[in-house]
């Protein structure tokens, strides 16, 4: 099973910035030094049904912060853009589970962690992710075996 023609293409930093600008309705930090970050950050997001862009990024999320990001993600149907790329994650069931159940993500950056083949599966079974965004480990392991790639109803373009 091949990729079809078109659907991969590389990810830079202009790309990336002029996405989330014409994407994102509006972009606040809110942390210096991954201060704010901790359970009750997740919950709090979990209530807010106006935030659509979510970046969590170079090492802002740690392991421990995955089971209230996946009950963030599991009651949080506004999110539409998710970035946890650079993080070095570990692969996670709950993880998993939690991008098998949210409907509402259409673009998600997953590069810079250590996830294996089991994501692909998840987002296969929700298949509601249109941008997908992996590093040149991930997709020289899984991009041309996964059947993701081809079966994906959703999947407008994959960056590497």
């Amino acid at each position: 099973m091949g990729c079809k023609p078109g659907r991969f293409e590389r990810w830079n930093y202009s790309t990336s910035i002029t996405f989330i600008e014409k994407n994102a309705s509006t972009f606040a930090p809110i942390w210096i030094g991954n201060s704010i970050l901790s359970p009750q950050f997740f919950s709090a997001l979990s209530l807010n049904h106006t935030i659509t862009t979510l970046m969590l990024t170079n090492t802002t999320l740690f392991q421990e912060f995955i089971p209230p990001l996946c009950q963030l993600l599991l009651t949080n149907q506004t999110i539409k853009a998710l970035d946890i790329s650079g993080n070095l994650l570990a692969p996670s069931t709950e993880l998993n589970q939690a991008f098998k159940q949210n409907k509402s993500i259409q673009v998600l950056n997953i590069s810079g962690n250590k996830f294996n083949q089991d994501v692909l599966d998840s987002l296969l079974e929700s298949d509601s992710i249109q941008y997908l965004v992996i590093d040149k480990t991930f997709a020289a392991q899984h991009q041309h075996q996964h059947q993701y790639f081809s079966q994906s109803k959703s999947l407008i373009k994959c960056f590497i």
